[in-house]
């Protein structure tokens, strides 16, 4: 997730009139899972809840050249496997030996590229039929933040991590795109790379002041997408809105449940295939609630100790109509 920016829609469409088959797996959320409780388990469920998004990343994977430490994604992937979750994992970042100087950079160079899918390899290799989707990268467009080098060299990095996935998994869920709201000279380069030609659905996350700025996002990213010739499926990945804080998506905690009921039934109304919440918790109780202007404390669905914040019920609400 990164800073809202302020929004601007050059296509709308309307939601077609057509009915449509809602996916009974259409509801996930971000950063849950990881590890599992038996608590996390409970809201999980009671908020409807089937996918969870975490990103398995490398300088945790591989700390050092050839070093290879699995132990903290072998647990997480047991435990949602019993736990009957669905898993979409994200791949990216990058390890700090990789780089001249040893400090992650989030950029890896074409020369530094053969590194990067050795560790897709290793990574979809061991996790191959259990791990439902791969997403490549997070907001690659977000260039301060997710992706610090020339954005031609991203086209290459997600083409090549697709091809690989691919050749390790010929069966896999390959996600990409992750663009932040609607990036529309990024998007239409990335098409014209061919860094899409080998992928099952096309990722971004909308987000946006209020559900109407939310779903003239999607309007327009779908009428973007259909324009370069895509056909497939559009997955949200991350949409949320913050209870504190200075983003412009502020909201406050009485309207919180409406923007999520309106934002999840229309997101699906127009045809997300899914939609991740972001996120499921967050780091303090109702108790000691922060004092602080940076919103990326407030995205949570629920506080630490799994108190649902006032509104979260309206996810599982709308969750229940769609099915």
């Amino acid at each position: 997730m990164f800073v809202l920016l302020s929004a601007c829609v050059t296509h709308s469409v309307p939601p077609s009139p057509e009915p449509r088959v809602i996916p009974t797996d259409i509801a996930g959320v971000v950063h849950a899972g990881d590890p599992v409780s038996a608590a996390e388990n409970a809201l999980l469920d009671e908020l409807g809840i089937v996918w969870v998004r975490n990103t398995f990343r490398w300088r945790s994977i591989e700390p050092e050249k050839g070093v290879w430490d699995f132990s903290r994604y072998d647990r997480v992937v047991e435990d949602n496997i019993n736990s009957g979750r669905k898993m979409l994992i994200v791949l990216g970042f990058d390890t700090g030996w990789v780089h001249k100087n040893g400090k992650p950079q989030d950029y890896i160079s074409p020369e530094e590229l053969p590194y990067f899918l050795g560790y897709v390899e290793q990574v979809v290799t061991r996790y191959k039929g259990k791990v439902d989707a791969w997403e490549i990268w997070n907001e690659p467009n977000v260039s301060v933040r997710f992706w610090k080098g020339p954005a031609k060299d991203f086209y290459a990095l997600s083409k090549a991590a697709a091809q690989k996935i691919r050749e390790c998994d010929p069966g896999a869920k390959i996600i990409a795109g992750s663009f932040f709201r609607v990036p529309h000279v990024f998007i239409k380069n990335m098409f014209k790379s061919g860094a899409l030609d080998d992928i099952d659905g096309i990722a971004f996350h909308p987000y946006a002041a209020t559900p109407k700025g939310a779903l003239a996002l999607y309007d327009t990213f779908a009428v973007l997408v259909r324009e370069q010739g895509y056909s497939g499926e559009i997955w949200v990945t991350e949409v949320g809105y913050p209870t504190g804080g200075i983003y412009p998506s502020r909201v406050n905690e009485k309207m919180f449940g409406a923007y999520i009921h309106d934002t999840v039934t229309g997101l699906a109304q127009r045809g997300a295939r899914t939609i991740f919440w972001y996120q499921l918790t967050e780091g303090y109780t109702r108790d000691n609630t922060p004092h602080t202007l940076n919103s990326e404390r407030f995205f949570g669905l629920a506080y630490k100790d799994y108190e649902k914040k006032p509104g979260a019920d309206e996810f599982a609400k709308a969750v229940h109509e769609l099915r």
